[in-house]
């Protein structure tokens, strides 16, 4: 089973309440925050993953969020007694890699999913896929090895953001980074290796509707609906939650109205939907990129239809996000990147969950 989707009974995140004059704060549900990492000019896009008593937090490490020296990929592992160590350092000659997701396998493996991005000076001239198998009592891997696409989908710049796993099979949405065509295609796999097309995704894209969608994660239901959640950088402000029968061709999609970075999806026990996002202020801050330019990392719940109740921003802002969601028992663990004390370090949130 999947431990990214597992919770005990009857969970529920505790919404915070902004104080109102004399109002008593309401309690807020995290519990605590850690840096974990920050040996790197640059520590970003992290993911992480729980094993009965050990856990694993994978990112990119390089000199900037983009260009800059081709990133890395990290892994640290933590086996309860509350230390950090490093237990993987992953590279490409002339790749730089990015995003870097991890998964469970059903045969009780690690699996490590990393976009590999091929640049001249500041251009883009590739991307594709790659993936790694690992020892979940260790947390070492093995080499990265190229993902076989579909080759009705393959355009060179190709970018399978994460992959979820179900039962015996793994879902992911590929999209083609700079793409004027906002093609998103939804893809499965046996074996993380070799994927089939499933369905090319039909958001309902432009006019006063969000466009240029690209980075998607998914989940699924107690009903075994699959939930997609897919950010969009379009002019208008928003992105998408899209719901689909077995066998996933056709999507429900509605408005979620926010602008979305980095996202991450987790289904509870009962069914409610919470994402984990860079969070972006709704009134442009001068400054991009500044500690106090508005960007957060932040959880929300979203609805069936779309309507969101914020549950959570983490100690952040400046250059943050792309966090990783994983529940640890009653806690939900929150892995993420922020600069808000300078250098761009990996933390390890616990919200409360009961």
């Amino acid at each position: 089973m999947n431990p990214r989707l597992l919770l005990g009974a009857a969970l529920a995140l505790v919404p915070v309440a902004a104080p109102r004059g004399q109002a008593t704060p309401a309690p807020t549900p995290l519990l605590a925050v850690e840096r974990i990492w920050d040996r790197a000019e640059h520590c970003a896009f992290t993911d992480l993953v729980v094993v009965g008593e050990r856990r694993y937090v994978s990112f990119r490490e390089g000199t900037r969020h983009v260009f800059g020296s081709p990133g890395l990929i990290r892994v640290l592992g933590n086996a309860g007694d509350g230390e950090w160590r490093s237990v993987a350092r992953i590279a490409e000659d002339g790749s730089d890699l990015r995003d870097p997701k991890l998964e469970l396998l059903p045969d009780g493996r690690l699996m490590l999913n990393v976009g590999a991005s091929r640049y001249v000076g500041n251009e883009l001239r590739g991307h594709s896929p790659r993936v790694a198998f690992g020892d979940a009592a260790t947390g070492r891997f093995g080499a990265l090895v190229p993902v076989t696409l579909p080759a009705s989908i393959v355009t060179g710049a190709d970018w399978l953001w994460r992959v979820t796993w179900h039962g015996e099979t793994g879902y992911g949405v590929v999209y083609h980074p700079r793409s004027e065509s906002g093609a998103l295609h939804l893809v499965r796999s046996t074996d993380g290796l070799v994927y089939e097309l499933l369905a090319t995704l039909a958001l309902p894209l432009g006019g006063d509707l969000p466009s240029a969608p690209n980075e998607a994660s998914l989940a699924f239901l107690s009903d075994e609906t699959m939930v997609a959640v897919v950010r969009c950088d379009g002019p208008t402000v928003g992105s998408f939650v899209g719901y689909a029968k077995p066998p996933y061709e056709r999507f429900e999609w509605q408005v979620i109205g926010r602008r979305l970075g980095g996202p991450d999806v987790i289904v509870l026990e009962d069914d409610r939907v919470i994402v984990g996002t860079r969070g972006f202020p709704t009134t442009p801050v001068a400054g991009p990129g500044r500690v106090d330019d508005g960007r957060s990392t932040v959880l929300f719940e979203v609805a069936r239809e779309g309507a969101v109740s914020d549950l959570v921003t983490l100690p952040s802002g400046g250059d943050t996000g792309y966090p990783g969601l994983a529940l640890d028992g009653d806690e939900l663990l929150v892995a993420y990147y922020t600069s808000h004390r300078g250098t761009a370090a990996i933390h390890l949130a616990r919200v409360r969950a009961r």
